[in-house]
């Protein structure tokens, strides 16, 4: 039993190091130019040791992306929550997503340049929506009905804020954050407006 707790203890710390290796290569250069030989020196990690856990770069990459997207707060709202607490929610969801996108941008920009991108956005936008469903579904259980299914419109409202802001990581920095902010704002409170039925 200790040596399989000492066996998780070494895996964590793997783990750790090639995602920590990963983030400073991922803020320097393009994924496609990265190799796992650069992954493991920058990382300290045998190349033996990485490919006992992942098959090849791409598997890595998946992995990395979910421990990256770990750093979303994601309070889980329960219960009954009015129509300003909702507001609230989806204000701090923005700042945060918003946030978590500034802190990346290079590295962002990095892997949305290539074909790798489709990875990174389509977990960016699982996560959002998740994040969404919450709030939806808080309102659904406080028995307010919506014109449409839940999962549809925190899939919608998702992808579109994971698409603006990728577009705002690529275009430069024509915006700031708050300029962001403030318009992903304006849209999420019109999804109460849109999709809560007035009884």
């Amino acid at each position: 039993m200790a040596t399989d707790k000492k066996t998780d203890i070494r895996v964590k710390k793997t783990y750790k190091k090639l995602v920590d290796g990963m983030l400073d290569l991922l803020s320097k250069e393009m994924l496609e130019n990265i190799s796992v030989l650069e992954i493991c020196e920058v990382s300290g990690v045998h190349r033996a040791t990485f490919y006992k856990h992942f098959d090849d770069k791409y598997a890595f990459l998946k992995f990395f992306f979910e421990r990256l997207l770990k750093e979303l707060p994601c309070d889980k709202i329960s219960g009954d929550i009015t129509s300003e607490e909702c507001k609230s929610a989806y204000k701090t969801i923005i700042s945060n997503v918003v946030s978590f996108t500034e802190s990346h941008r290079q590295l962002i920009k990095n892997v949305t340049d290539i074909s790798q991108s489709q990875l990174f956005v389509a977990m960016f936008t699982d996560a959002v929506t998740e994040l969404l469903e919450g709030i939806l579904n808080s309102r659904v259980e406080c028995g307010i009905e919506m014109s449409s299914p839940v999962p549809m419109i925190a899939s919608f409202y998702a992808s579109a804020m994971v698409g603006l802001l990728r577009w705002w990581v690529i275009s430069g920095d024509k915006f700031s954050a708050s300029d962001v902010e403030e318009f992903a704002n304006l849209r999420l409170e019109e999804l109460a407006k849109l999709y809560e039925m007035k009884k």
